[in-house]
C-alpha cells in the first residue's frame, strides 16, 4: 500500500521553496517602503505547517483508514481463498465491522462464524484431496475447481490493492496541492499583515526571534 511519508515530504520541500520566494516577494515590498526602517525577517516551520494543519491530518487520517481497511479485507480473503467472491467480501466487510466501536451484534457475530466455519471446511476438504492417494473423476474435478477458486482469489486481491493504490495516490495530490496553495496563502496573509518583508524557512534561516508559524496555524485552522 502507499506510505504517506513520501508525499509530506514533498509538500514540506514545496513548502521550503516557496517560503523562499516569499523572502524575494518581501524584499521587492521592501524596495517599496524604503523608509521603513530596515528589513524585517520572519522564519516559519514547514513541517509544522502540514503536521498541525486540521485538514491535512483528517484527510490522511481517512486514508490510513483506507489502507488499513483494504489490508484487513485481502488478509480475509486470503485466508478463506475457497469462499465464493460474494461470501468473500460480506466476511471482509463483517471483520472491518467487528473491528470498528459498534462491533458486531450477536446475528452478524454468527454470520461472520458460519462464513469462516465454511472456508476452513472447504481448505480442509482440499488438503485431504490432495493427500490422498487414488482419486475418482469427481474428486479430481472437485480439486481442480478448488485451484480455480484460489486463483480467482489472488486476482481479486490483486486488482482490489491496485485500485485502492490508484484511488490514494490521486487523493494524495489533492491533498498536497490543497495544502501548499492554503499554507502560501496564509503565510502571504500573516507576512503583510505583520509588515515582515522576508520569511525564510526554518530549514534555510536556523534562527529568528520572529517565528510566524503559530500566526499561520491558527489561520490555517480556522
Amino acid at each position: 500500500m502507499t506510505s504517506l511519508n513520501p508525499s509530506l515530504r514533498l509538500v514540506v520541500i514545496v513548502l521550503v521553496v516557496g517560503c523562499v520566494a516569499a523572502s524575494l516577494t518581501g524584499a521587492k515590498a521592501k524596495e517599496r517602503a524604503p523608509d521603513s526602517g530596515g528589513l524585517k525577517i520572519a522564519v516559519v516551520n514547514p513541517a509544522r505547517l502540514v503536521l498541525e494543519t486540521k485538514y491535512y491530518k483528517t484527510s490522511t487520517e481517512e486514508l490510513n483508514k483506507i489502507q488499513s481497511d483494504t489490508s484487513l479485507m485481502i488478509r480475509t480473503w486470503d485466508q478463506n481463498s475457497l469462499l465464493s467472491e460474494a461470501d468473500q467480501k460480506l466476511l471482509g466487510d463483517l471483520t472491518i465491522q467487528e473491528g470498528t466501536p459498534a462491533g458486531l451484534d450477536a446475528g452478524k457475530k454468527a454470520q461472520k462464524q458460519k462464513l469462516v466455519d465454511q472456508g476452513k471446511r472447504m481448505f480442509d476438504e482440499s488438503v485431504a484431496l490432495q493427500t490422498k492417494g487414488q482419486l475418482t473423476q469427481a474428486e479430481n474435478d472437485r480439486l481442480r475447481e478448488f485451484a480455480r477458486m484460489d486463483a480467482d482469489t489472488k486476482k481479486r486481491e490483486q486488482d482490489k490493492a491496485t485500485t485502492v493504490k490508484e484511488d490514494i495516490d490521486k487523493r494524495l495530490l489533492v491533498i498536497r496541492e490543497k495544502t501548499d496553495k492554503d499554507a502560501r496563502e496564509n503565510l502571504n496573509k500573516v507576512a503583510k499583515k505583520d509588515g515582515y518583508n522576508l520569511v525564510f524557512s526554518s530549514e534555510v534561516l536556523l534562527y529568528s526571534e520572529n517565528d510566524i508559524t503559530e500566526k499561520i496555524l491558527t489561520e490555517l485552522n480556522k
